[in-house]
């Protein structure tokens, strides 16, 4: 059984799920002049919000270099010490993202927020350094997809955040979409446009249809389809002002980040496909357990103001706070499930790289994964506290803390 797939057998159906049966959620109205918006419904999530907004998140630095202080790999993003080649290569990414970005929306002004967050620095943190730019443009595709799909249900500003009904039509429009474009499944003869995010998904599917065999597109799609029904689980939670508990929400978490599709499609870099055996072994899902943790963890950290700011209060540090944990305890609570993480990880990322040594290929392939993985979370640090998307003014005080005023 594939690792990705196995671990769905841990129970992620929780009572926030039960919400999208028994609570009237907000529908898109025939008129414009009739439509519900966010703002004129009693929004639980704001008065949540309100007992954070305004406090201090205070994160000591060498949390947030531990990983790279451990030897894990981690992709400089700071212009001003790239190489001529590593400049070159962004800028070509940049222009191509915002190429696609442009197809993708019609209004000048979203074209411009969007391109300001700049995904083709994420995809050039979040990946290892490639020379082969193919691969990387592949990835990159997907990434895209992946941010503007999930802008447009999530937190309380895309254009269904606070329409249900049609959040869920949506959702069932796109796996149709994926079973399309992969091939996996038949078709029905009238299919719909394809528009805004569906254009990055079908340039991406166009490359990995060509790359993955059977096995790994199957695996890409189930994650994909367990990202997007988890998507829908949490919407229910935020429109019906349901904050889940801690063990509920590191239940559910894991899927809504869509990290276990990004680790299949670390499989793009490499020529060598890993076995069956890997991808069944209890190591490997440490790995993808542990390397999504790091990921989700320290991304609702320091994405923490910008959903704050839209009153979304599903995300680890509230969860904790409204759950009882005090408010200085939680970095140093999170500072251990790091360093756990950390730990199992490499733990069990050491058992798989010897048990392959007898596959020169496989080995070099389980390697080069190994590493992906655990540049993603170095990556995602680094675009989190350096770019516009997650809004983290922050300062560094005398005592090695990083402050992020919420």
């Amino acid at each position: 059984m594939d690792v990705l797939i196995a671990l769905r057998d841990e129970p992620i159906i929780s009572k926030a799920s039960t919400l999208i049966n028994t609570v009237s959620f907000p529908t898109k109205s025939t008129s414009p002049t009739d439509s519900v918006h966010a703002g004129d419904l009693e929004d639980p999530n704001a008065k949540f919000a309100a007992e954070i907004r305004g406090k201090t998140l205070r994160i000591p630095n060498h949390v947030l270099t531990s990983l790279s202080d451990a030897g894990w790999p981690t992709v400089e993003i700071k212009a001003a010490k790239w190489t001529p080649g590593q400049r070159a290569q962004y800028e070509r990414l940049r222009r191509d993202t915002d190429a696609v970005i442009a197809r993708i929306f019609k209004d000048p002004v979203t074209v411009q927020k969007v391109k300001d967050e700049d995904y083709a620095l994420f995809c050039f943190a979040w990946f290892l350094q490639t020379e082969d730019y193919e691969n990387l443009w592949t990835a990159t595709l997907y990434i895209i997809w992946l941010f503007v799909w999930d802008d447009q249900v999530d937190l309380n500003e895309g254009s269904l955040a606070s329409d249900f009904a049609s959040a869920t039509a949506w959702r069932t429009e796109t796996i149709a979409m994926i079973d399309r474009f992969f091939g996996l499944k038949a078709t029905p003869a009238a299919q719909a446009l394809v528009t805004g995010p569906m254009i990055a998904l079908e340039e991406f599917s166009k490359r990995a249809v060509k790359k993955f065999n059977e096995g790994q597109l199957r695996r890409l799609r189930d994650e994909m389809v367990r990202f997007i029904e988890a998507c829908g689980t949490e919407q229910a939670s935020r429109l019906a002002g349901y904050v889940p508990g801690v063990d509920e929400y590191h239940e559910l978490r894991p899927y809504t980040s869509s990290v276990y599709s990004c680790f299949v499609i670390l499989e793009v870099f490499s020529d060598v496909p890993l076995p069956d055996w890997v991808w069944d072994s209890r190591e490997m899902k440490i790995i993808a357990k542990e390397g999504n943790s790091l990921v989700y963890i320290l991304n609702d950290v320091l994405s923490l103001k910008k959903e704050i700011a839209n009153n979304c209060v599903i995300n680890t540090v509230p969860v904790m706070y409204l759950s009882g944990v005090p408010w200085e305890r939680i970095m140093p609570e999170l500072e251990a499930d790091i360093e756990k993480s950390r730990k199992n990880l490499d733990d069990a990322a050491q058992v798989l790289i010897e048990g392959t040594m007898s596959e020169p290929d496989v080995n070099r392939a389980m390697i080069h994964f190994i590493d992906g993985v655990k540049n993603n979370t170095t990556g995602n640090i680094s675009y989190s506290l350096d770019t516009a998307r997650y809004r983290n003014m922050r300062t560094v005080t005398d005592d090695d803390m990083v402050e992020i005023a919420l």
